[in-house]
């Protein structure tokens, strides 16, 4: 019998933002909303992994979680190609860290 492959007909990215210096300090990251944002990176972790919210003590989370982009798989547009907006609820005011998805 032959494997099956399943695609979905789409998929959502959430996420939500949060505050944490130490955060800050420990992850890479080349672009961010369409700023190039490399010269940061000189002050990252060489170690960097993916995020676990539980490791940093000082994460506050300032937005709920909400959608940050759909991608419909059926249409066959590259999603990269066209700009999408998305809105996050604010929960608490603080200094954005990082985008956590």
């Amino acid at each position: 019998a032959r494997p099956v492959r399943v695609v979905p007909r789409a998929a959502t990215c959430v996420g939500r933002l949060v505050a944490s210096p130490s955060l800050r300090r420990a992850y890479f990251c080349d672009e961010a909303l369409g700023f190039d944002v490399k010269p940061l990176n000189a002050f990252a972790s060489p170690i960097a992994r993916d995020v676990d919210p539980r490791a940093f003590s000082d994460l506050t989370y300032l937005t709920a979680t909400g959608m940050v982009r759909r991608v419909d798989f059926v249409t066959g547009a590259d999603p990269a190609a066209v700009p999408e907006a998305c809105s996050l609820d604010v929960a608490t005011t603080g200094v954005a860290d990082a985008l956590l998805y």
